[in-house]
């Protein structure tokens, strides 16, 4: 989901039965939720989602918006609320525009966070400047950058799967 506004976006990858996760977090200033559990690589299928988010800190809002609208759907569908294991982490993409610093209003929170939960759908993927790639770039100045957005690779090994999903915003 995105606010073509900000520009910006979320990413949101949606497993209703559960999912066994693991993390790689790189760079000077991560901004994560909930990935340290990833990083102990438990055995059981607790993650119900993994939320990416444009928005650098504001976007970490979007994380919160998905747990709670998974664990609506449990009150509404008559289950008994738990805490839903939904992890997160963000990119600066509030980076240079057109040769000034863009500051906006706009950017990821909960509401677009659970609009993007509810766009989720099975065995799809958007490359490129979408979701939480919306407005990301590599470069090191505005005359050299170049918007990259986000990207992904699947395999399956027997009964395995394995996939692997990138926003690139290097600068």
């Amino acid at each position: 989901a995105e606010y073509d506004e900000g520009p910006t976006g979320v990413t949101v990858f949606y497993f209703p039965a559960g999912v066994i996760a693991t993390v790689d977090v790189r760079g000077g200033a991560p901004g994560t939720v909930n990935t340290d559990w990833l990083r102990l690589g438990y055995e059981s299928r607790t993650m119900r989602a993994i939320v990416l988010s444009g928005g650098a800190s504001h976007g970490l809002s979007a994380v919160t918006g998905v747990a709670d609208a998974i664990r609506a759907a449990q009150v509404d569908s008559g289950g008994t609320p738990r805490i839903v294991g939904v992890a997160g982490a963000i990119v600066n993409d509030l980076g240079e525009g057109t040769g000034a610093r863009r500051f906006s209003p706009f950017t990821p929170d909960a509401k677009l966070g659970t609009a993007a939960l509810r766009a989720a759908r099975a065995g799809r993927f958007v490359l490129g400047a979408h979701g939480a790639g919306r407005y990301v770039m590599t470069g090191t100045s505005v005359s050299e950058a170049e918007f990259s957005g986000q990207g992904g690779a699947f395999r399956q090994i027997g009964p395995t799967r394995i996939a692997v999903f990138t926003i690139v915003n290097a600068g």
